[in-house]
């Protein structure tokens, strides 16, 4: 196992499960928050789910005034961006370890393909998140047979070479990339090194919304 198995509640909607959900609270919450949820949903009676709810770790939250709360990771403005990264590892390895937990139940991506091929009857839409193409191979197994990817980079922190290492992969498999996305973005730095103008669209968002 790659870390200690958390706290957490389970649900099944049905007679072994053929595939899995873990989802993750918020800062302050615990897995209870999303279990009434899951009815909701009105998954089809013939796919059964299980629904993993892990409770983070209790710590000391710099932000709360160093209240002890269930959080996934605390950073320090003071100390840096970086001040909370062995926290977010340590959670990492975590839920790595669930989804081990996971395997071993005999839960696969092939049977998580079964499944989105069942919910492509019910839904218009399926949105999947999966891990950073790079390090794990979860991405690219289910871009196989995702109608279209989209490709999202963190601004500053994704390098050229690694965006294009990732892109390689995807195109290799026939995916469909049909977009890139470049989250957190500062408009009012990007103004400074280039000439498209991107402050004066800031600074007009930035009224509209004030405005409103």
């Amino acid at each position: 196992m790659s870390g200690e198995i958390l706290e957490h509640i389970e649900l099944e909607t049905g007679n072994e499960p053929s595939a899995t959900v873990i989802w993750l609270h918020g800062l302050g919450a615990d897995g209870h928050d999303f279990e009434p949820i899951v009815p909701l949903l009105e998954l089809p009676d013939e796919l059964a789910v299980r629904f993993v709810f892990p409770h983070a770790p209790e710590r000391e939250v710099t932000i709360n005034n160093g209240v002890r709360m269930r959080a996934w990771y605390d950073m320090n403005p003071s100390q840096g961006p970086n001040s909370g990264d062995a926290n977010i590892k340590e959670s990492a390895l975590q839920i790595e370890a669930l989804l081990e937990r996971e395997i071993e139940r005999g839960l696969s991506s092939r049977r998580l393909i079964n499944a989105l091929k069942v919910l492509r009857g019910h839904y218009d839409r399926i949105i999947i998140d999966t891990p950073p193409i790079l390090p794990v191979s979860d991405a690219l197994v289910l871009a196989k047979h995702a109608d279209a990817v989209i490709f999202v980079t963190k601004c500053d922190a994704t390098s050229i070479k690694h965006i294009n290492q990732g892109l390689d992969l995807l195109l290799r498999i026939n995916a469909r990339v049909i977009g890139i996305v470049v989250n957190q973005l500062d408009l009012r730095k990007a103004e400074k090194y280039s000439d498209y103008g991107y402050g004066g669209y800031y600074e007009s968002y930035e009224s509209k919304t004030a405005a409103g």
